[in-house]
Order: structure tokens, then sequence, then C-alpha cells
């Protein structure tokens, strides 16, 4: 019996390949993200020529306990896939509130300061940037402190020219209504 020449990928190397497939996928600047590499892989044979290493990232979020799978190929075959799981840690500037706000007021630069958090900490849908929260209509109460999530925003309301306003005031059972044109 003949046998093919084989060559063993040891688990450190898979882990590097992991580790820099990551690193071209995530967005953010590198001075904000550490990367922890798994401990250990285990070393894999395959045919000493024409083998190639995929790396496939599945996660929408590349931050928190990130699962990498190194796939090897040859003859257009998978030879074998190993998940590793990485922890990324993302360091960002989050808006927050500096006072609760009610339903219905608009967000400005003086009712947000940024804190640093991790982004794994973070809800999916929290608002990332100041600039985006500038100007955005709460849609609920706010307690001061809090991060805004996109479920808590809208855009504001738009008026346009010769549009019909009716304005409405409330005191105790007093009622008061009066109709414009804008």
């Amino acid at each position: 019996s003949v046998s093919a020449a084989v060559r063993t990928i040891k688990g450190e190397e898979l882990v590097r390949f992991g580790h820099a497939a990551l690193e071209k996928r995530i967005k953010w600047p590198a001075d904000q993200v550490r990367i922890e590499d798994p401990s250990t892989a285990r070393s894999v044979t395959v045919p000493e020529s024409g083998a190639e290493m995929r790396a496939e990232i599945g996660a929408r979020r590349l931050a928190g306990l990130v699962s990498v799978a190194i796939e090897v190929w040859t003859s257009g075959k998978r030879i074998t896939r190993i998940l590793l799981p990485y922890r990324v840690s993302v360091r960002v500037q989050v808006p927050h509130l500096v006072h609760a706000m009610q339903a219905g007021q608009v967000i400005t630069a003086g009712d947000i300061e940024e804190r640093e958090r991790d982004l794994a900490m973070l809800p999916e849908d929290a608002v990332l940037s100041r600039s985006v929260a500038e100007g955005l209509r709460t849609v609920r109460p706010l307690a001061e402190g809090a991060f805004i999530r996109k479920g808590e925003v809208a855009a504001p309301t738009v008026l346009k020219r010769g549009s019909q306003v009716t304005l409405v005031a409330k005191v105790g059972t007093v009622e008061a209504k009066a109709t414009a044109t804008s």
C-alpha cells in the first residue's frame, strides 16, 4: 500500500490563523480591541500538499465570546473543521443620559455624555454614536444614566409648511384645543 505524505498543523497555528481572521473582520480601531485567544486547540493532520485553511466567523456582533470555525480543505473537500472560542473585548464611547427624560422630548447635546463601555455588555440595539442620538425623540420615559436603545427613541416629528396642526393643553379637567396651519 502507498501512503500519501501528511503534515501536522499545530493547534497554535490554528489559533493564530483564527486570531488574524478576527482582526481583519473587526472594524473598530485596534487600540479599542482586545482579543483573548483560546488556551488550547488540537493539532490536525492533513495531506502534505494542497491543504488550504479557511476561517468562518458567524457572529453578527464581534464582541464577547466569538466562535471561529477553522476549516482545512484539500482538492475541493473539507478535511476537518475546528471551532475555537475567542473572547473579544471592544471598549467604545457610548452616549448616556445625564438626566431623566420624559416621553416626547428631543435629545440634545446637553442631555447626553459619553462613557466608556464594553460592547459585549450592551444590548444589540444600543445607540453607539452621540451624533446619532442627538435630535432623536424619546418614545417613553428614560432614566438618568441610561444608555439609549433604538426602541426607546424615534425620529422627531417634522412639520411641512402648510400642514394643519392641533395643539391640546390640559390642566386638571380643563382642556383647550387650537388648530392652525404651519
